[in-house]
């Protein structure tokens, strides 16, 4: 996951605050919970403010309410361009193109037939399919925001999670107006494809090609970094114990070899360039740790001393252990200066 896709920004956390005080949690409560002088919270921090408001209210249908308590005028630029597309069509055509254009963890798949439609959740790391927050809380999101589009509530034909159910019944159907299919293969929504038409009554040109505007303005300042940064990131916490092979990393960026490698080439780097390129980087780290020239060499995944020392010295200009000196040397003299003062 890149760092946007895994943290929740405190524009999002006034919708949990909301939530919580509706289940009794003051929100002095619920400010305590979040860590002091953090600007986001990672996902793990972000599960366990989920796990500490279900656990002070008794409210196991917090995630659902979560996504339910979701409005327009939360999300911004995004909310008003929304509300200015002509049908429920072309909302959803709207927030595709914006999941893929800030590349989030989870996006949803739009699959349209002659008689229905179905939002499916696309998860960049498979694992996280199983995990019950997300999913419940971007359907039933989705859910609320293209009713609240329509100016009338939408009942869906059928909702699928993937994992067991985590609360009452009664509460998804609170929700989603059906009983949700637990333990399917897809965590999804299906409408009668009759949505697709509804009209959005604040649909206005003008007003739309403002908000695209300033939708694009905050869609620049979320793009991700280009791929071989992305690539380059992923391989430096990947490196040990054995290097991450192409096939592998394509796996994780969910795309083929070959169509890494096109990707790659756009910005004319290679796979290849990248992996030495972190793996050089890494060799730095190890060797200034004090870490043996033959053993950062094998970690690093070099078949023999000679071939790392030959790379090493391309990448920096000076072989390993002249590196290792060189480091000592620089923390010896620094330690003095420290002294002297």
């Amino acid at each position: 996951m890149t760092p946007h896709d895994a943290t929740l920004d405190f524009f999002s956390l006034r919708i949990l605050a909301r939530v919580g005080e509706h289940y009794g949690v003051e929100r002095s409560d619920f400010l305590r919970l979040i860590p002091r002088h953090k600007k986001r919270l990672h996902v793990s921090e972000m599960k366990g403010l989920i796990d500490a408001l279900i656990a002070r209210s008794g409210a196991a249908d917090i995630p659902l309410q979560i996504g339910a308590a979701m409005r327009l005028n939360d999300i911004g630029p995004m909310g008003d361009t929304l509300r200015c597309a002509h049908t429920i069509h072309e909302a959803l055509l709207i927030l595709t193109k914006y999941h893929t254009l800030v590349h989030t963890a989870i996006s949803p798949i739009i699959a349209i037939h002659p008689e229905t439609v179905s939002i499916t959740l696309q998860y960049q790391n498979p694992a996280v399919i199983a995990v019950r927050y997300p999913a419940e809380g971007f359907l039933s999101a989705y859910l609320g925001l293209l009713g609240e589009l329509a100016g009338e509530p939408l009942c869906p034909l059928r909702v699928d999670f993937y994992h067991e159910a985590g609360a009452p019944e009664s509460c998804y159907r609170e929700v989603f107006s059906v009983t949700p299919h637990f333990q399917a293969e897809e965590n999804r929504l299906v409408f009668d494809a009759a949505v697709l038409a509804l009209p959005i009554p604040t649909s206005d040109e003008r007003l739309k090609a403002f908000h695209l505007g300033l939708l694009r303005a905050d869609l620049n300042d979320l793009q991700d970094p280009p791929l071989s940064h992305r690539l380059q990131f992923y391989l430096s916490q990947n490196l040990i114990p054995t290097p991450p092979s192409l096939k592998a990393c394509a796996e994780h960026f969910m795309m083929a070899p070959r169509t890494l490698q096109h990707h790659l080439a756009l910005e004319k780097r290679t796979f290849k360039e990248c992996l030495n390129t972190m793996r050089m980087e890494k060799a730095k780290v190890l060797l200034g740790r004090g870490e043996r020239v033959g053993m950062t060499g094998f970690l690093l995944g070099f078949q023999n001393h000679p071939a790392f020392s030959r790379m090493f010295k391309q990448y920096s200009g000076m072989m390993p252990r002249e590196y290792q000196l060189k480091i000592q040397a620089d923390s010896c003299s620094v330690r003095d200066k420290n002294k002297e003062k």
